[in-house]
């Protein structure tokens, strides 16, 4: 028997066996020890927010990251597996929701979880789009006495993209024209004011042509002879061209004007019938008067 333990089967035998055991106690598999219960707190989990990404726009949410509490055995808390921590938006649509689930998938099933807080509020917005029309906005003053003639814009309407709440009190696209030193008429290609960054046109530069005008009236012109003919002589008829005149100038100077008055012949030294030119007055120094001479035909014969 002694000859038996002293051999070298023996001692190899009794020191796997060893090895065995110490093996089993060290990994939490020996088959007569406890899996004690036990908790285990995990902080600052980040929760993966899972949307349809290519139809809405996550806009809010209150927190990302939470805590987990999680209770087994100690032997399967020590190995816990990849698990994902999430919230699941696919079937919600646009608005704000105040409680939703927060949700944990992949831990054994001995394993038991606790979410802190345990519901999410967040704010999901639809990807929307809308046709809206342009409209040119003046910046600067034009030269004094001018004003917008004709402006078009080139497309008139564009796409405005962005998601429901930031596009729904947005009914048109701006473009800024300066046109203090502009050059008239000029067309350019004007990038379109966005409302904020989030919102987009397409396209987003539009081409705007403009002309520009002198703010104008027509008014009749009359002649009437201040001077008559010498003795001897007298008017038969008088005929002059154009019969009326146009005035140009600042709106405000032009309404004040409502007749022009009439140009005074003097007939002193005619006795004979002729074609007498005669300049037309300025009666007010921003109003320019077209034409500056008129042509008067005087019709004369002898008593």
């Amino acid at each position: 028997m002694n000859n038996w333990i002293e051999s070298d089967w023996a001692l190899r035998i009794s020191s796997v066996i060893i090895s065995v055991v110490l093996w089993l106690i060290v990994t939490h598999s020996f088959p007569f020890q406890q899996n004690e219960e036990s908790t285990l707190r995990i902080d600052g989990v980040p929760v993966e927010i899972r949307y349809d990404k290519d139809n809405y726009v996550l806009q809010g949410v209150n927190q990302q990251q939470v805590q987990l509490t999680l209770s087994g055995g100690k032997k399967d808390l020590q190995s816990i597996p990849s698990y994902q921590v999430y919230v699941d938006l696919h079937n919600v649509k646009s608005g704000q929701y105040q409680q939703v689930p927060i949700q944990v998938n992949g831990l054994p099933k001995d394993i038991q979880v606790k979410v802190f807080p345990a519901h999410l509020r967040v704010f999901l917005d639809k990807k929307v789009q809308k046709g809206v029309p342009v409209r040119v906005q003046i910046a600067g003053k034009l030269p004094t006495g001018y004003e917008i003639d004709q402006t078009t814009v080139t497309p008139s309407h564009v796409l405005l993209k962005g998601t429901e709440s930031q596009v729904k009190n947005i009914h048109e696209a701006v473009a800024v024209i300066d046109v203090k030193d502009a050059q008239f008429p000029f067309e350019k290609w004007v990038k379109l004011r966005m409302p904020n960054k989030d919102v987009t046109f397409s396209p987003e530069s539009v081409k705007v042509t403009m002309t520009v005008r002198k703010p104008s009236k027509t008014l009749p012109l009359t002649v009437n002879v201040d001077k008559n003919p010498p003795v001897g002589y007298q008017l038969e008829r008088i005929e002059w061209e154009p019969k009326e005149i146009t005035l140009s100038g600042e709106q405000a100077d032009l309404h004040s004007i409502t007749h022009y008055p009439p140009l005074l012949l003097d007939l002193s030294r005619v006795r004979s019938n002729q074609t007498i030119s005669m300049e037309v007055p300025t009666i007010h120094n921003k109003i320019e008067v077209q034409p500056k001479e008129i042509k008067v035909k005087v019709f004369i014969k002898e008593e």
